[in-house]
C-alpha cells in the first residue's frame, strides 16, 4: 500500500518501482490496478477492524497523578460478544461497536510547547425557565484566544454544560496533533468523563445528565493526535486563570445580548457510540434505556395546565418554575396520597369531566353542571360552580391563613396545582418554611375536599347539596385530621425513616393558627385535643327557637 505515495511509483502497469517490480516476476500483470483495488477494498473496513491501521501506543502517554487526567482511547475489540451492542439503530452496512480510534499516528509525549488553557461554565436563573449560561475560554493576559461562547439553545442552560462546551470549543480552536493541558476546576465533570468514559458508553450512557454535550466531547477527544489532559487547579496562577475564563463567560450573559458563537455539535458518524454492551447489560440497566428511549407524545391539556401553573407562580415566587420542578412538586411528601393523584390527574386533565363526555353517545349531558349549565371543567368546579361548597371552603381557608399571615394569595387553578412549588418566603432542603408548608398543605387540601364534595353530590346524593354547617363541618374535620397527622409523625419522628416532618417543622407549620393557642404550652405536640383555630358548628336542632 506505500507504494500509491512513494515519489518513484508511476501509475502505468510498467511502472518501475521495486514493489511492481517484483509483483510482476511472481506473475502479476497489472500490479498498480491491483493495488488501487487493495486499497479500495481496505478503505471499507472500519478502523477498528483494519489491519493497516495504526494502534496508539499508549506507553506514550505520561502517567497520570493525583489531579492530572490524561485522555487515553478506549481498547480496541477483540471478541466477538463485546462487539454485540444492544438498543441499536445503525443503518445498514455499518457497526454499532465504539470505534476504538481514527486511523491516527501514534500520540507523541507532552511537550514543552504544550498548549496551556483555562476553562469555565457560568449560569444565570439555574433550574428555570429564563436559565442562561455561557462558557469562558482563558489562554493569557491580552491573548486574542481569549473568548465566551453562549450556550446553543439545543443544549441544557447550566454551569456544566458550560465547561463542556469550552472544552469542546477549545479543542475545535487548537490543531488536533498539538499537546494541550485544559485546567480545570476541582468539580470539574472533564475529569468526571475521562475517568467514566469506558463505564457509560458500555452501558449506552444511560441515566448520564447533560450526556448530549459529553458524548460530542468524547467525540472531539478522539479525533486527535495529541495528548489531552484536564488538570485541576492547584495553584494561584490556575486558580487566577480559571477566575478570569469565569469572568468572561459571567460578562457575556450580562453584557448586552450578542448572538451566540456558532459551535458544531455534530458527531460523525464513524464515532457515534451507540447502545449499550451486551457484556455489560442488566435487566436493570436494560429497563432504564427502554424507559429513555420512549417518547411520550405531548399532551395539550398538560401542556395549558403548566403552562397555567407558571403564570400563576409568576407573580408570587422569584421566578416562575420549570416543568420539571412543577411534576417533582406534585409528588411532594407533604401530601397525602390520594391529594397528589388529584393534582397529579389534574396536571394531565385526566379526571372524566366536562369535555370528556361531549362525544360519548348518551352521555353528553354530563359535560354540563348540573346547577350552573356551564362547562363543568376543574376550574369551573373549584372557583365558579353556583353549587354550595366551593365559596365556602375558600373562605374558611382564607379566614384561618390570616390568622397568623397578613396577604391571603387569591387561588387559581395554577396557584393550586402548583400549590407545592409556590415559594411564599426563601426556604432549602435543609431548612424548610413553616408558612410555604402550611400553604401547600391547606390550598392541596380544600381544593381536594371541593372535588370530594362535588362527586357526592353529582353521584352519590342525585344533585342534592350539602348545607353549609355540614361543609363547614367537613372542612374543620379535613384540618384537624391532617393536624393530627402531623402531630403523631413529629412525636415518632426518625430522621432515617420519616425527615420531612420533624417536631420543629410541625410547630412552626401551624403555630398562629391553632384553636385557643394562648393556653397551650410552647410544645403542645403531646397535648390532647389540639386543634385549628376554626371550630365546628352545631347542627341545628327543631327544638332550637327560631
Amino acid at each position: 500500500m506505500d507504494r500509491l505515495t512513494s515519489n518513484a511509483h508511476e501509475s502505468d502497469p510498467l511502472c518501475p518501482c521495486s514493489p511492481c517490480s517484483t509483483d510482476r516476476q511472481n506473475g502479476c500483470s497489472d500490479p498498480n490496478k491491483c493495488a488501487l483495488a487493495a486499497h479500495d477494498r481496505l478503505s471499507l473496513i472500519l478502523p477498528e477492524w483494519n489491519p493497516c491501521a495504526p494502534e496508539v501506543n499508549r506507553s506514550d502517554h505520561p502517567a497520570d497523578n493525583e489531579g492530572c487526567f490524561t485522555f487515553r482511547h478506549p481498547a480496541s475489540v477483540t471478541t466477538l460478544p463485546e462487539a454485540i451492542r444492544m438498543f441499536t439503530k445503525t443503518p445498514r452496512g455499518t457497526t454499532a461497536a465504539a470505534p476504538a480510534h481514527v486511523p491516527q499516528p501514534p500520540q507523541p509525549a507532552l511537550a514543552n510547547d504544550t498548549i496551556r488553557v483555562s476553562i469555565s461554565g457560568f449560569g444565570i436563573n439555574q433550574g428555570q425557565v429564563d436559565a442562561k449560561a455561557a462558557a469562558g475560554i482563558w489562554y493569557g493576559r491580552d491573548d486574542a484566544r481569549n473568548k465566551a461562547v453562549p450556550l446553543p439553545d439545543t443544549v441544557t442552560q447550566d454551569k456544566v454544560n458550560g465547561e463542556i462546551i469550552a472544552a469542546i470549543s477549545c479543542l475545535e480552536d487548537i490543531a488536533p496533533d498539538a499537546s494541550i493541558r485544559i485546567v480545570v476546576a476541582q468539580a470539574s465533570v472533564a475529569t468526571v468523563l475521562i475517568k467514566n468514559l469506558s463505564k457509560w458508553e458500555d452501558l449506552g450512557w444511560v441515566g448520564v445528565r447533560n450526556k448530549s454535550a459529553l458524548q460530542v466531547l468524547a467525540a472531539r477527544l478522539r479525533t486527535r493526535t495529541g495528548v489531552t489532559t484536564f488538570v485541576k487547579a492547584a495553584n494561584t496562577t490556575d486558580s487566577s486563570a480559571l477566575k478570569a475564563a469565569r469572568s468572561l463567560a459571567q460578562q457575556s450573559l450580562r453584557n448586552a445580548p450578542t448572538p451566540p458563537a456558532l459551535v458544531n455539535l455534530s458527531i460523525p458518524e464513524k464515532l457515534k457510540v451507540k447502545g449499550a454492551k451486551l457484556t455489560s447489560l442488566t435487566q436493570a440497566t436494560a429497563y432504564k434505556t427502554i424507559r429513555e428511549r420512549k417518547v411520550t407524545p405531548p399532551r395539550p391539556a398538560t401542556d395549558r395546565n403548566v403552562r397555567a401553573v407558571q403564570l400563576a407562580l409568576n407573580t408570587i415566587n422569584a421566578a416562575p418554575p420549570t416543568s420539571g420542578d412543577i411534576w417533582k412538586s406534585s409528588r411532594h411528601k407533604d401530601l397525602s396520597k390520594r391529594v397528589r393523584t388529584f393534582l397529579w390527574m389534574g396536571l394531565h386533565g385526566a379526571h372524566r369531566i366536562g369535555a370528556y363526555w361531549k362525544h360519548i353517545p348518551g352521555f353528553e349531558d354530563r359535560e354540563k353542571c348540573q346547577g350552573c349549565g356551564e362547562v363543568e371543567s376543574m376550574e369551573h368546579i373549584l372557583f365558579h360552580c353556583n353549587q354550595p361548597g366551593r365559596r365556602e371552603i375558600w373562605e374558611l381557608a382564607e379566614k384561618l391563613w390570616k390568622k397568623e399571615h397578613d396577604t391571603w394569595p387569591e387561588p387559581s387553578l395554577g396557584s393550586v396545582f402548583g400549590c407545592c412549588a409556590t415559594q411564599l418566603e426563601p426556604e432549602s432542603r435543609y431548612k424548610p418554611s413553616g408558612k410555604n408548608r402550611l400553604y401547600r398543605i391547606l390550598i392541596s387540601e380544600s381544593a381536594y375536599l371541593i372535588w370530594k364534595l362535588r362527586n357526592e353530590r353529582v353521584i352519590s346524593r342525585g344533585g342534592t347539596p350539602h348545607s353549609v354547617p355540614e361543609i363547614h363541618n367537613r372542612w374543620v374535620h379535613t384540618l384537624n385530621n391532617r393536624l393530627d397527622t402531623d402531630r403523631f409523625q413529629a412525636c415518632h419522628y426518625d430522621v432515617k425513616r420519616n425527615p420531612n416532618v420533624s417536631p420543629a417543622l410541625v410547630i412552626k407549620t401551624w403555630s398562629g393558627v391553632l384553636f385557643e393557642e394562648s393556653s397551650l404550652p410552647r410544645n403542645w405536640l403531646r397535648e390532647p385535643q389540639v386543634l385549628v383555630g376554626i371550630s365546628a358548628l352545631r347542627a341545628a336542632s327543631p327544638h332550637d327557637p327560631g
